[in-house]
């Protein structure tokens, strides 16, 4: 972190210093944690990223923050990624996913993750559309698993999750977090 050009402004470093410990949250996120508005941790985000301390990067209607320096470290589709391992049905999904050897079926990730089917194949389709899950169509393996499963448990053990899904998942993660590949 560059502190000596951050602003001493006491909302600003707040959310500067929430980029930093979970990259990959968009402004709403950002707000439930720093406990200010979605709008307010927006204006303070333009301010870090003309100061050359975070990047945005836009994810459908969310713009996603970053340190600097993991931004480059990362690149683009890498922090991309991240950002929708950020959401709560994806979170899930690939954590249930990256908890099995054979690819998961729609109906077994359903059951697991517990959203209406709709919801799910909605998330199931921007991942694999990301490239971040494989959808296998036909035969004995038919299902979903997760494409580049080192680079997602790496994502997953090297960025917490927010405080907010570690109270409902942090069990499935910890586990994740202690089991090698």
């Amino acid at each position: 972190m560059d502190e000596a050009r951050l602003p001493p402004h006491d909302t600003r470093r707040r959310v500067f210093e929430a980029v930093h410990r979970f990259p990959g949250l968009g402004a709403a996120q950002l707000g439930r944690l720093t406990g200010e508005s979605a709008s307010l941790v927006d204006y303070h985000l333009d301010a870090l990223d003309a100061a050359g301390l975070v990047v945005l990067v836009k994810d459908e209607s969310v713009r996603r923050a970053s340190g600097a320096r993991l931004a480059r470290r990362l690149g683009e589709k890498r922090l991309l990624m991240l950002g929708l391992m950020r959401e709560k049905v994806p979170f899930q999904v690939l954590l249930v996913a990256l908890g099995q050897a054979t690819p998961v079926h729609h109906g077994e990730l359903a059951e697991s993750v517990q959203v209406a089917k709709s919801t799910l194949t909605y998330h199931l389709d921007k991942l694999v559309a990301r490239g971040i899950l494989l959808r296998i169509a036909k035969g004995p393996g038919k299902g979903y698993r997760v494409a580049e499963r080192e680079v997602v448990h790496a994502l997953f053990c090297d960025h917490l999750p927010t405080p907010e899904m570690m109270d409902t998942y942090g069990s499935l993660w910890l586990d994740l977090y202690r089991r090698p590949l």
